[in-house]
C-alpha cells in the first residue's frame, strides 16, 4: 500500500493516492493495535479479552486488505493519466527509487553513498545506448535494467519478465519525456514566451526518438594479423591517451562527466567495462561513444572497429576486479591529475 501511493503520486492522481494513503494509516493502526495485543498475551497468557480482540483484528486485517491493489483502477484500468504503466510505477517504486528518487531526480535514499552517480532519470544522458545520437531505444533500457551496469551500484533484474521489463522502461522513457517538457517550458516561460502545447509535444517526441539501429558484424577468431593491425588502430585513434599503451589506464589525464565528477579511464586489462565485455557490447561503446561521459564516438570504418574491438578483447585478464562504491569514489578523486584539476 504504501509503494502504492507513492506510484499513485507520481502519476498524477492524487485522490487514489489519497485514499490509498489513507488505507496505510487504518492498516498500520490495526497493526499496532494486534502488536500492542501480542504484548498482553506475553504477559498473561490466560487473558481472554485480549486473545477475542487479538483474533478479531486479525481476521480483519487478513480480509480486509488481502490481494487488495490500489493501482488498479475502478474499471480495471491500470494505466495513469499520463499513459505510464501502473504496473510500472510499481516496480519502479519496488526496484528503483532508493537510488533515483521517486521522480527519476536521482535524490533517492541511497543517492549519496553512490559512485559512480546514479542517472537523474528526467535529465541526464543515458550512457549504453546501440543508436546514434545517444537516445535509448526500449530495448537498450530493457537490457540495462535486466544486465545492470557492471562496476557500478545498478545491479541487474534478471528475475523480471519481459512483460514487466518493458513496463519499466517505458516508465524510465516516460521520465525522460516529462524532465525535457518541464525544462522546456520552463525556458519558454522565462523568456515571457507563449507555450504551445502541441509544438512542445512535437519537439519532445522527436527528441527522444531514437536514432536509425545499425548491424553489428559477425566476428571473426582473432588471429595474429587482425590483432596486430587493432595495436596499431589503439595508438593512431589515440585510445592510449586514456587507457594506456598497457591498457590499463593512464592516470596523467584528467577526466570529468558533464556534470563535473572524476571519472577514472577504464582498465582494459583488468576492469568490467559497464556495457559488457562481449565483442558486440564493445563495438557499440566504441563507435557510439558514451553520451554524457568522456569517452567520444569515433568514425571509422566496419573492418578497422572489428579490429580495434579484437585487440581490446586480446587484453583482458581474469578474474575482472571488484570494486566497492567507496573505493571507486576514493580512486576517482585521490588521482594527483584530478586534485590539481579541481584544487581551488
Amino acid at each position: 500500500l504504501s509503494t502504492a501511493v507513492v506510484a499513485l503520486a507520481f502519476s498524477g492522481e492524487t485522490s487514489r493516492a489519497t485514499r490509498t494513503s489513507d488505507r496505510v494509516v487504518e492498516a498500520s493502526g490495526a497493526i499496532v493495535q494486534l502488536e500492542g495485543l501480542r504484548t498482553r498475551l506475553t504477559i498473561d497468557p490466560t487473558d481472554r479479552s485480549a486473545i477475542q480482540e487479538m483474533n478479531r483484528l486479525a481476521q480483519y486485517v487478513a480480509t480486509e486488505y488481502a490481494n487488495e491493489n490500489p493501482l488498479r483502477g475502478e474499471a480495471g484500468d491500470d494505466r495513469s493519466p499520463n499513459g505510464s504503466s501502473a504496473h510500472g510505477l510499481e516496480l519502479y517504486a519496488q526496484h528503483c527509487c532508493t537510488c533515483h528518487g521517486e521522480s527519476g531526480n536521482a535524490d533517492g535514499r541511497a543517492a549519496r553513498f553512490l559512485f559512480p552517480k546514479q542517472r537523474n532519470l528526467r535529465r541526464d544522458w543515458m550512457r549504453l545506448t546501440s543508436t546514434p545520437g545517444g537516445i535509448p531505444t526500449l530495448d537498450d533500457i530493457k537490457n540495462v535494467v535486466a544486465r545492470g551496469i557492471p562496476g557500478t551500484s545498478m545491479a541487474g533484474l534478471k528475475h523480471l519478465t519481459d512483460d514487466e521489463l518493458t513496463a519499466l522502461a517505458g516508465i524510465v522513457i516516460q521520465m525522460r519525456s516529462d524532465g525535457l517538457r518541464d525544462e522546456l517550458a520552463g525556458r519558454l516561460a522565462a523568456d515571457g514566451e507563449s507555450i504551445d502545447e502541441e509544438e512542445l509535444t512535437e519537439i519532445v517526441e522527436n527528441f527522444i526518438a531514437p536514432g536509425p539501429a545499425f548491424t553489428i558484424p559477425e566476428f571473426p577468431v582473432a588471429d595474429r594479423a587482425a590483432l596486430e593491425r587493432g595495436k596499431a588502430l589503439f595508438a593512431e585513434f589515440t585510445c592510449d591517451s586514456c587507457h594506456g599503451p598497457s591498457g590499463e589506464g593512464n592516470d596523467n589525464i584528467p577526466l570529468f562527466d558533464d556534470l563535473g565528477h572524476p571519472v577514472v579511464p577504464r582498465d582494459l586489462v583488468h576492469g568490467r567495462f559497464k556495457g559488457g565485455n562481449d565483442p558486440d557490447a564493445i563495438y557499440r561503446r566504441i563507435l557510439l561513444g558514451m553520451p554524457g561521459g568522456p569517452h567520444p564516438s569515433n568514425a571509422i570504418s566496419q573492418e578497422a572497429l572489428m579490429d580495434l574491438v579484437l585487440y581490446c578483447i586480446s587484453l583482458g585478464e581474469q578474474p575482472k576486479r571488484e570494486s566497492t562504491n567507496h573505493e571507486r569514489a576514493l580512486k576517482a578523486y585521490s588521482r594527483p591529475v584530478v586534485e590539481d584539476a579541481i584544487a581551488p
